[in-house]
């Protein structure tokens, strides 16, 4: 018994010193309700998807007008094939 209350303590508490990865600083999340029309200005983004994956975009709206981005970066993804 004294044996699982003590796996179950260390098993507690090494779940809690898990980082959390942060949000970076120049994040900027879509708004709620998004335009379905975009000018054709270019002003490259990296839009984030819901898994995580990035992809460079026209602008902030084209981004957006994607449902399956929820946040971009101002700038071109680093990295990204073109």
């Amino acid at each position: 018994m004294r044996v699982k209350i003590m796996l179950g303590l260390i098993a507690l508490l090494l779940t809690a010193c898990q980082s959390v990865p942060e949000k970076p600083d120049n994040l900027i999340y879509c708004p709620e309700v998004r335009s379905s029309r975009c000018t054709k200005i270019y002003r490259p983004v990296c839009g984030q998807d819901k898994e995580g994956r990035l992809k460079t975009y026209a602008s902030d709206c084209t981004a957006c007008a994607h449902v399956d981005v929820v946040a971009y970066q101002k700038g071109r993804c680093i990295g990204e094939k073109q």
